[in-house]
C-alpha cells in the first residue's frame, strides 16, 4: 500500500506537469497525508522519489517555468507532531520552526548516534509551523534542486527549500475547524475515502455470511 501511495502521488505530479503543456502545474499544490517518507522494506524508494522530484524541478526550470509547485507531506502523528503539540504555546502564530538534526536528537529523540534523523526514510525535511490562526502543523518538503533532507545537521539552509514560503502561506489559507490542526484537503480526502457506518456494517455482514455459507440478510442497526 505504501508503494502504491508513493507511485500514485508522484504520478499525479507528473500528469500535471504535462497537462496543458505544463501551464497548469505552477497553479497546483500537492498535499500528502503523512510525511514525505518511506518506511519498512520499500524505504529505499525514498532516494528515487527525491531524485524524481528534483529532476522534474530541473526540467521545469529548463522550460523557463518556476520549477515545482508546493509539495507538502503533512504529519499528524509521531514523535515530532507530539513535540510540536507540547511546545505549541511557545511558538507565536505565523512562526516557522526549523528542525536541524541536533535539535531532534536533543529535544525529541533524546539519543546519540551518527546517522541523521530520517537517514533511511525521508525524502523531505520536516518543519513545524504555527499558522496565523493558531494551528500547529508538522510538514515536510523536498530540497530543490539538489541535496538531501539530512544535509543540514547543524542548521537548516533555507535556500535549499524554495517552496517553503509558499507552503507556509498555503497552510494559512486552507485551515479548518473540523478537527484540531486540520487542513481542508486532508479532511475532504478522509471524507471521500471513508465508508459510511451503515454501508460498512452491511459489507462486513455480507462477507461473514458468504464465508459461513448462509443466506444474505440486511444488517441490523444498533439503537442508541
Amino acid at each position: 500500500m505504501n508503494v502504491l501511495e508513493l507511485l500514485t502521488f508522484l504520478w499525479q505530479i507528473r500528469i500535471f506537469s504535462v497537462a496543458n503543456d505544463g501551464r497548469l502545474l505552477p497553479h497546483v499544490a500537492f498535499i500528502l497525508d503523512g510525511p514525505l517518507s518511506m518506511f519498512g522494506r520499500p524505504a529505499g524508494l525514498k532516494r528515487y522519489a527525491l531524485r524524481f522530484l528534483q529532476d522534474m524541478h530541473a526540467s521545469e526550470l529548463r522550460a523557463g517555468r518556476v520549477g515545482l509547485p508546493v509539495i507538502i507531506g503533512l504529519e499528524k502523528g509521531g514523535t515530532i507532531a507530539e513535540h510540536a503539540g507540547h511546545i505549541r504555546k511557545h511558538i507565536p502564530p505565523g512562526t516557522l520552526m526549523c528542525l536541524p538534526d541536533w535539535y531532534i536528537r536533543d529535544h525529541i529523540q533524546h539519543r546519540a548516534g551518527n546517522r541523521s534523523y530520517g537517514y533511511d526514510t525521508d525524502y523531505g525535511r520536516r518543519f513545524i509551523y504555527r499558522a496565523t490562526d493558531g494551528r500547529v502543523l508538522v510538514f515536510s518538503i523536498p530540497p530543490l534542486p539538489v541535496g538531501e533532507p539530512i544535509d543540514d545537521a547543524d542548521g537548516v539552509e533555507l535556500s535549499r527549500y524554495p517552496t517553503l514560503s509558499s507552503s507556509a502561506k498555503l497552510l494559512d489559507k486552507i485551515g479548518t475547524l473540523l478537527y484540531q490542526d486540520a487542513v481542508i484537503p486532508v479532511a475532504l480526502a478522509h471524507n471521500f475515502a471513508a465508508l459510511p457506518l451503515g454501508t460498512g456494517s452491511q459489507v462486513l455482514t455480507n462477507l461473514a455470511q458468504d464465508v459461513l455459507g448462509t443466506r444474505r440478510t440486511k444488517a441490523q442497526t444498533t439503537p442508541f
